[in-house]
């Protein structure tokens, strides 16, 4: 029999372990006008959810809505300069023509 709480990746599994109260919480405070965390560390032993919690945010502060008050939402290599992504990611979204604009006046 294979074990139900198998999981892959960012996929609930049928029959599930996983807190997920935390991910309501964790969106509920982003939704704040001054928010009371501004970072939030996700840990857990292997297959303890992390990945679906992150995944469930991460869908949740991708909808219209979201991007239409604020919200980008961008993934990250950790083998690659950070920085230099969030600029591309930036560029690409048209913050750089924005801001260029802003200093030349």
């Amino acid at each position: 029999m294979q074990n139900p709480f198998t999981t892959t990746f960012s996929k609930a599994p049928e029959y599930t372990y996983i807190a997920t109260e935390k991910t309501d919480e964790i969106l509920e405070n982003f939704n704040y006008e001054n928010p009371s965390e501004s970072v939030y560390k996700i840990t857990g032993v292997r297959g303890s959810g992390k990945t679906v919690i992150l995944a469930k945010i991460e869908e949740e502060l991708r909808k219209e809505e979201k991007i239409k008050s604020g919200w980008l939402v961008f993934d990250l290599n950790p083998s690659r300069d950070m920085l230099v992504q969030v600029a591309a990611m930036l560029s690409k979204e048209g913050f750089v023509k924005k801001i260029c604009k802003k200093q030349k006046h």
